[in-house]
């Protein structure tokens, strides 16, 4: 057996290359292909994160238009319950007034109804006078 391993030494293009070199070459190669291949898979994931990314802030902004929706929406909540409540007292104010007017229409009718009964007594009182 040789010095050189299985296989004698070759000459190629001026070098000499045995079997056991050639084994480290393409180990070599091998290890460079897989680790082109790795980073071609890193560029990828470094891709795909950048979209995520991209998405979440999208998805971030989409969040705040709906908080600042929400508190308009909040805010027009609270003005409609001020109305309201405002319109409930004004409501009250109309219907206080309108009981007021009741019992002042039902003090005239009591008015017209004794100043009626005056006018008959007056009249009975007159007719005695007559000759």
């Amino acid at each position: 057996m040789s010095s050189w391993g299985t296989s004698p030494p070759t000459r190629q293009k001026g070098y000499l290359f045995s079997h056991k070199h050639f084994t480290h070459t393409e180990a070599v190669r091998t290890g460079i292909m897989t680790v082109d291949e790795a980073g071609s898979s890193f560029e990828n994931i470094r891709k795909s994160v950048h979209i995520v990314a991209n998405q979440i802030s999208a998805m971030e902004e989409k969040v705040v238009e709906m908080n600042e929706s929400g508190s308009k929406i909040a805010t027009s909540l609270d003005n409609l319950s001020e109305s309201s409540s405002e319109f409930s007292g004004h409501a009250q104010n109309v219907s206080a007034a309108s009981e007021e007017q009741t019992a002042v229409m039902e003090e005239m009718v009591s008015a017209t109804n004794t100043l009626s009964q005056m006018a008959e007594s007056l009249q009975t009182i007159v007719n005695k006078f007559k000759l």
